[in-house]
């Protein structure tokens, strides 16, 4: 994937249109299909509806239009769940983009969503699965497991389609099965403090900066794309957070450094001054700045591939540990899990991302 194109992606995030003024038709090209695979086509076309070549332009006008439908469907959906659940007692708290969507971005639409990620209590974690089964909700694949074997296994439970098509992911903690000694600990008040926004409710600014940092960087090791970037711009300019009380509890519970990291990054490429506003007590070495835009932006459907060649040399990266029992003695499973290790090794990218995710989690655990 071309250098300057993902520069020139990154900038124009930060409504920086210099380096795309460089690209020729092949890297605005690869500029684009980066855009789309990362859903970025409303926010450039929000950002850079008048600067873009034409066909571009016309891809994230089109993108822009399609979430703006999608945002409504989704509000409906988030209404829907926390109906079901309210009946039982349960008040979900709305994560990620299904908050920032409705309280961080200027409309829904510059935030496209792929679920809705919930957070419950994780003692009514079971009523609010069987609640929403009851409701019409329908696992999205096949489970084979108890709910005592998946609550165990992960953070959250498996993807739930929703009578609407909408899908929804039914989180029992934020980021961390309980008591993982691999990742940082979690806040204990999160419910403690949350708060409401027009009938529905979401962790308070400092937490939903907490999980932002936390999912990016130990989850998914900034593979899961440059969204985080705008989200804790736009998080920080729509809430005056508490730095000091951040920076504490990071210090505390061990994300100081992915927190430093995702900051350092969002001054760069998205929020201008957002270093000097934060306190950020940390510097960032120079080689992890460096390996961002490759992990931020590689394609998506290909991550897995560096996922998998880390877990050879490092396999307590998040990623790599498996979240349920392995089907070893199936023929047809370790055939395809071969096969799909041998394209790993035949990738340079794929090599080159996953010596970086182990950089990065050396790095994290320095």
């Amino acid at each position: 994937m071309s250098e300057a194109a993902r520069t020139a992606l990154l900038a124009l995030l930060g409504d920086d249109a210099g380096p795309a003024g460089a690209l020729d038709e092949r890297e605005w090209s690869a500029l684009a299909a980066m855009a789309a695979d990362h859903r970025l086509g409303p926010l450039l076309h929000r950002l850079h509806s008048g600067s873009l070549p034409a066909s571009l332009a016309a891809e994230c006008a089109a993108a822009h239009r399609r979430a703006a439908l999608s945002a409504m469907a989704l509000q409906r959906a988030r209404l829907a769940l926390r109906d079901v659940l309210g009946e039982r007692g349960i008040e979900p708290l709305f994560l990620k983009g299904s908050a920032l969507a409705l309280h961080a971005y200027a409309e829904p639409a510059l935030r496209p969503m792929r679920d809705l990620d919930v957070l419950v209590p994780p003692d009514k974690a079971q009523a609010a699965w069987y609640a929403l089964l009851a409701a019409g909700y329908e696992p999205a694949e096949p489970v084979r497991h108890d709910f005592a074997t998946l609550a165990a296994a992960h953070h959250h439970l498996p993807l739930l389609v929703g009578p609407d098509g909408v899908e929804v992911e039914l989180h029992m903690r934020l980021w961390s099965r309980a008591d993982d000694p691999l990742m940082p600990r979690e806040p204990e008040d999160v419910f403690g403090k949350m708060v409401g926004v027009d009938g529905l409710a979401f962790p308070s600014p400092e937490h939903q900066f907490a999980h932002l940092v936390v999912h990016a960087v130990h989850v998914h090791s900034l593979d899961a794309g440059p969204l985080v970037l705008v989200d804790i711009a736009r998080l920080a300019e729509a809430h005056p957070l508490d730095w000091d009380a951040i920076w504490a509890e990071a210090d505390r519970a061990g994300w100081a450094r992915a927190a430093a990291l995702i900051v350092t990054l969002a001054e760069r490429w998205v929020a201008p001054g957002l270093l000097a506003r934060s306190r950020c007590p940390l510097l960032v070495p120079d080689s992890v700045v460096a390996a961002a835009p490759d992990l931020l932006l590689q394609p998506l459907a290909e991550r897995h591939r560096a996922i998998m060649l880390a877990g050879l040399g490092k396999s307590e990266l998040p990623q790599t540990r498996a979240t349920a029992p392995r089907p070893w003695r199936d023929p047809r499973w370790l055939a395809n899990r071969a096969g799909r290790l041998a394209n790993a090794v035949m990738d340079p990218g794929a090599r080159r991302r996953a010596a970086q995710m182990t950089a990065l989690h050396a790095w994290l655990g320095d």
